[in-house]
């Protein structure tokens, strides 16, 4: 039986950071760029986010980038169902982009996670997404119809499902409540507290800051 945890998120809440986090462990499949698949280069420097501003400009430049684009949550399942190096795979979308469909399956166990944040800083959200959009309005604001959309799937997938919540507050709130928080989602998912993971995952928050947290009005 292979593990798939599925996580389901609002646009700008750090999906894809937590899927990064839980892919730091030796048994995770490994989530690389479509060009590259290197398994002697240290995950969290693949996965880093510490140059992104020198490289992509702004935060809707890199997640459309030729060098950063993401394999599809089909694709990576398919990939990770061939293979037996790995029994546990993480994904990560937004609600109206997943099929949940194609996670049916008899050799799967499925685990639920979402992405929260408390009122006080859901505003700093919507800062950031405006101060990052490109050509287009890539990212859906706050009352536009996609990002209601997504948010009464949201609804329903919190309803059937019953995902963990990952506290998003703790990204915002500094190295402390972050480690205690991804500390508590590795406990829920029978993770390893893995020293050097904890510390890979360390590196990866502090690039994740570096390129994102800047651009959040204080």
């Amino acid at each position: 039986m292979k593990k798939v945890q599925i996580i389901g998120y609002n646009v700008g809440y750090g999906g894809n950071i937590l899927r990064f986090l839980l892919s730091l462990h030796d048994n995770t499949f490994p989530l690389y760029p479509k060009t590259m698949f290197d398994k002697d280069k240290p995950r969290h420097d693949i996965y880093s986010f510490k140059n992104l501003q020198w490289k992509h400009g702004n935060w809707a430049e890199y997640e459309t980038s030729d060098a950063w684009q993401k394999i599809g949550t089909a694709e990576y399942l398919q990939k990770f169902l061939a293979q037996d190096d790995y029994n546990t795979l993480t994904v990560a979308d937004h609600p109206d982009e997943f099929d949940l469909e194609v996670f049916r399956k008899p050799n799967i166990e499925l685990s639920f996670l979402t992405i929260d944040i408390s009122e006080k800083y859901e505003s700093l959200i919507q800062d950031f997404l405006k101060l990052n959009q490109k050509i287009g309005n890539y990212f859906p604001l706050e009352g536009s119809e996609r990002h209601n959309t997504i948010n009464e799937l949201l609804v329903k997938y919190k309803k059937n499902f019953h995902p963990y919540s990952f506290n998003h507050d703790c990204f915002i709130e500094g190295e402390e409540s972050f480690l205690e928080e991804y500390k508590r989602l590795l406990t829920h998912l029978n993770y390893t507290l893995d020293e050097d993971v904890l510390t890979n995952a360390m590196t990866l928050y502090r690039g994740w800051c570096s390129a994102r947290m800047i651009k959040i009005p204080k």
